[in-house]
């Protein structure tokens, strides 16, 4: 194995053919699809990006004596809505790669894995708080179950409060090392 200047072994990355990419529409899911924007041409992967669309907890038709037929018509108009909301963060952050989408009903986590399994997944990549231990004891975090659970290496973005784009040049963040395939 080669070894670069700086006295590190080169490591091989397998191929990376598809990434996927976790949305809730959010400044995080915005700035992790940025990043999967960077990675996706160096390896000439395409994207898939899956928003879940939660359905309410059985016990809300129950406590607010709404029928099922009701909850269903909200579920179509949610996911309809869902479905014009991937389109939009589609065309806002993925320009220039190639880029499909899945809109489903279910826990965030379970779907995305569920979903990285089906499509044969290399690489998600998604956002996480840059936030301490504690709230993530208290509040559980999806990220965290996803990477417990994920077939494929799963890349985590933090978003920091003056973080606002990741690096433009097309660079890994780790000194100048390019991002490109071994």
């Amino acid at each position: 194995m080669p070894t670069p200047p700086s006295g590190l072994p080169t490591l091989a990355c397998p191929p990376i053919k598809v990434i996927l990419v976790p949305t809730a529409f959010s400044d995080l899911s915005r700035h992790a699809a940025r990043y999967a924007r960077a990675v996706a041409p160096a390896f000439n992967a395409r994207i898939i990006v899956v928003h879940a669309v939660e359905p309410p907890p059985p016990a809300v038709e129950a406590i607010a004596m709404v029928p099922s037929a009701t909850l269903g018509t909200d579920m179509v108009a949610l996911m309809e809505s869902a479905r014009q909301g991937v389109d939009l963060f589609i065309r806002e952050n993925l320009s220039g790669v190639e880029v499909g989408s899945v809109v489903t009903v279910g826990p965030p986590d379970h779907e995305i894995v569920q979903i990285a399994r089906r499509e044969g997944v290399d690489l998600i990549v998604m956002g996480t708080h840059a936030r301490g231990v504690l709230n993530r004891l208290v509040f559980g975090s999806i990220s965290k179950s996803v990477v417990e659970s994920s077939p494929c290496p799963v890349l985590l973005v933090p978003l920091h409060p003056a973080q606002t784009q990741p690096e433009p040049s097309g660079r890994s963040g780790f000194g100048n090392a390019p991002l490109a395939p071994a």
